[in-house]
């Protein structure tokens, strides 16, 4: 399987990777949550499954009463995030503090791009 991502699962990952939020999904409930916030629910199917076999995400349980199974950011994932000083969420500031409408030449929103290395 390769392990690079797709637009779909880049998409659903960001808010790990970016804002290092987590999901909260309790045992019998449609949806998680990021962050456990209500306000932003997130479906846990075939795109997280995908994530956690493929080394990006990581699933932890805790048993306080109910169980209730969290999604973070590994390592690898959290590795991918934008640190150019000139690039605030896949768009170049320029001198003035001021965000441009140049995207940033190595990510897409915040999110490095990865090499494929069957490629290389």
């Amino acid at each position: 399987m390769a392990s690079t991502m797709n637009k779909r699962e880049r998409n659903f990952i960001h808010p790990a990777i970016y804002s290092g939020w987590e999901i909260e999904h309790c045992l019998g409930d449609s949806k998680g949550y990021w962050d456990g916030d209500k306000y932003m629910p997130v479906s846990v199917g075939a795109i997280c499954k995908s994530l956690v076999d493929k080394g990006y995400l990581e699933a932890y349980k805790v048993h306080v009463g109910h169980t209730t199974t969290y999604y973070r950011a590994t390592a690898k994932a959290k590795s991918l995030k934008c640190y150019n000083e000139m690039c605030s969420r896949g768009y170049i500031v320029n001198d003035d503090d001021y965000v441009t409408d140049v995207r940033c030449p190595h990510c897409e929103d915040g999110i490095k791009y990865e090499v494929n290395r069957c490629q290389i």
